[in-house]
């Protein structure tokens, strides 16, 4: 996919999640330890983090840099995620939505010397932030699909990979209220479900 239609697909869905998010589905659970809310601070660490290399990149005009080893980026991750559950839920989608924008618009300006060097020494998630959002998102959307499921209601999504619009709902649910056209949205549900996150490299 071209990396500015990519970028500006994770932005506009990361804009519909916040725009969809109350008091309850922030704090909604992805894996054992994350929720929405501590998720998109964690998504606004790293798009800082970048922004912050850029800019230094940027005005050294020279390019040195080392790659994080597993360990570090999951003892970040685990420390970002401790101080992120003590960020209000407006705060968190704040944070997330200020730190997308401002590391997409200074990406805009890096002169393509600079970022031929980038992408040749295995950088290009530094210019193409895009690539983390979409792994988040995925999972943002999974965890919101779960929690509505447990309920007993619909979750609506959209896949911009494919500009796919649906309505999730759990077996139970269709098979109770949705009969035959349930069976077949459910087969629908389950297709889009199993999609591989794909890599799940984090700088």
């Amino acid at each position: 996919m071209d990396p500015c239609l990519d970028k500006r697909r994770r932005t506009c869905e990361l804009k519909e999640i916040a725009n969809r998010l109350d008091a309850g589905s922030v704090t909604c659970s992805i894996g054992s330890t994350w929720t929405v809310a501590t998720t998109l601070c964690h998504l606004a660490f790293w798009d800082q983090r970048s922004l912050f290399q850029l800019k230094q990149w940027q005005k050294s005009r020279s390019f040195e840099a080392a790659r994080l080893d597993s360990q570090t980026v999951d003892s970040i991750n685990e420390a970002v995620n401790l101080i992120a559950l003590q960020v209000p839920g407006p705060a968190a989608i704040a944070f997330a939505l200020n730190s997308t924008a401002a590391v997409d618009a200074f990406t805009a300006t890096i002169g393509e010397e600079l970022a031929d060097k980038i992408r040749a020494a295995g950088f290009e998630r530094y210019l193409r932030r895009s690539l983390h959002r979409r792994e988040h998102i995925r999972k943002i959307h999974r965890g919101l699909e779960a929690q509505a499921c447990k309920v007993g209601i619909g979750y609506g999504f959209r896949d911009t990979s494919t500009d796919r619009v649906g309505i999730s709902y759990s077996d139970a649910v269709m098979a109770d209220h949705l009969g035959a056209i349930g069976k077949t949205l459910r087969v629908g549900y389950r297709d889009w479900r199993e999609q591989p996150l794909g890599s799940e490299a984090l700088v």
